[in-house]
């Protein structure tokens, strides 16, 4: 203490400030930083939202390649499932360059190539009429499901799913993981029981108890 009486009265103002610059100093670079970040993860949501609804879109219109392949492997014209497939692939293409952004995250790419490679030769399978009806809706719906189980990892990925606000985080999970299995459970509720009608077979009865199930399981 003595030394800092001692002192010249402008280098006691002098080494005040620099204390109170420290003070305020340090916890100002904390809150920029934590600002930085926060701004950072907001950033990786919004770039994630556009991927996680074409990730929907490419789910619904499977879906719909899925009811249409049932028509045409029984003979039907197949003009609306080529205008389907032709959308599948653009969607699929939209998705390939931002998740190629995420080169941190191989997963998400893994998937999508993988759901890319199972699309291609299930169309032409459908397309030539090389499978039947219980083989298109089987295969369809692995790769629904290939499509669903990309979706945590989207989200995962983009920050979507570590959202620090409860409100937002159940109406993220709920819209892109919950309601899309719900849906795709009843869709295969009704393609098994339509299948089940359509040839009347003993076994399928076990997979449409199956099937039901599954539904309220996801409700």
């Amino acid at each position: 203490m003595k030394f800092f009486y001692n002192l010249k009265f402008s280098h006691k103002m002098m080494l005040l400030g620099l204390l109170m610059l420290v003070t305020i100093g340090a916890p100002t670079w904390h809150l920029q930083k934590r600002l930085l970040e926060a701004v950072e993860f907001t950033e990786l949501e919004v770039a994630g939202m556009p991927m996680a609804d074409q990730s929907l879109q490419l789910l619904a219109l499977v879906q719909q390649h899925r009811g249409f392949s049932n028509f045409v492997l029984q003979g039907a014209s197949a003009n609306e499932i080529n205008e389907v497939a032709a959308q599948i692939d653009a969607q699929l293409q939209q998705l390939q360059s931002p998740a190629n952004s995420l080169s941190h995250h191989v997963e998400s790419q893994s998937k999508l190539d993988t759901i890319a490679k199972q699309w291609r030769a299930l169309h032409l399978a459908v397309e030539g009429r090389q499978i039947d009806t219980e083989q298109s809706f089987e295969q369809h719906s692995q790769l629904t499901s290939n499509i669903l189980g990309l979706m945590p990892v989207l989200l995962e990925d983009t920050g979507l799913a570590f959202d620090p606000t409860p409100a937002s985080y159940h109406l993220i999970i709920a819209a892109y993981q919950d309601a899309p299995r719900l849906i795709e459970a009843i869709a295969r509720l009704r393609g098994a029981s339509l299948l089940c009608w359509m040839h009347i077979n003993a076994p399928k009865i076990p997979t449409v108890c199956l099937l039901t199930n599954n539904v309220c399981s996801c409700i």
